[in-house]
């Protein structure tokens, strides 16, 4: 009898334990669930500290550009560890904490890169699946692979992006390199009128003056007239009157 009450405890011991275990993976998973992201600041979210300033605000200022032009909101989440919790999971829990879930008609995506592992994977919303052209997200991370695995996660993040921003371009007549603009210039740029430059003639050669030479003013001769001689009239005599006799 005492044998059997030992395998009785034995047994109930086992169980319990089973439980414990049991009791406890489920309420750490539970705990890795509800323990939420914070909200993102920007569309680089840097939650493991590893891309550099200078990166991080460039390809905000891209993803920024982007949304300006397509609608289309690109965020990225970089994360130290996801623990035991599978990356799709918790790239898709992440999704639906930031309205991009398979559900929302928000149109935008979320790159979920974990740094332990070299890992990423991209969730997008139902909203912006009509906008992606095939294949865009594969080749997207065919290109960032590469560098991620290599920790070069700030090169690794700009490729990525610059692949995407490219491939969608394509479309839509933009590149990577032309939405490094700020929003209000690229705004400006627009919405400008188109302006068509007409080239300006060739410029006319005016021929230089020739020197011309001067000629001295010869003195001018003046002729005075020289009177001519006036004729003097001839005295005529005076007939002297002599007086007359009578003839007697």
């Amino acid at each position: 009898m005492k044998f059997k009450g030992n395998q009785r405890a034995i047994v109930f011991t086992a169980i319990m334990a089973v439980f414990s275990i049991v009791w406890a993976g489920a309420n750490w998973n539970s705990q890795a669930q509800n323990k939420q992201l914070p909200k993102p600041r920007g569309y680089v979210n840097d939650f493991a500290e590893v891309v550099d300033a200078a990166t991080k605000t460039r390809l905000e200022n891209i993803l920024t550009n982007l949304k300006e032009r397509t609608g289309i909101e690109f965020f990225v989440a970089v994360v130290k560890s996801v623990g035991a919790e599978d990356l799709y999971d918790y790239s898709l829990r992440i999704a639906n904490e930031w309205n991009l879930g398979s559900k929302s008609r928000r149109k935008g995506l979320v790159l979920v890169i974990a740094t332990d592992n070299g890992k990423f994977f991209t969730q997008f919303s139902g909203g912006v699946q009509t906008d992606l052209p095939d294949g865009l997200i594969g080749e997207m991370g065919r290109r960032m692979r590469p560098k991620i695995e290599t920790a070069g996660y700030s090169q690794g993040l700009s490729t990525g992006i610059e692949t995407f921003v490219n491939i969608l371009g394509e479309r839509s007549n933009f590149t990577f390199d032309s939405l490094e603009q700020k929003p209000a210039e690229n705004q400006i740029a627009q919405t400008r009128p188109r302006v068509v430059e007409t080239p300006a003639p060739p410029p006319t050669e005016t021929p230089s003056p020739q020197p011309s030479e001067t000629v001295p003013p010869q003195p001018t001769a003046i002729s005075t007239p020289t009177p001519a001689p006036s004729e003097t009239p001839a005295a005529q005599p005076t007939p002297s009157v002599t007086p007359t006799i009578p003839v007697a």
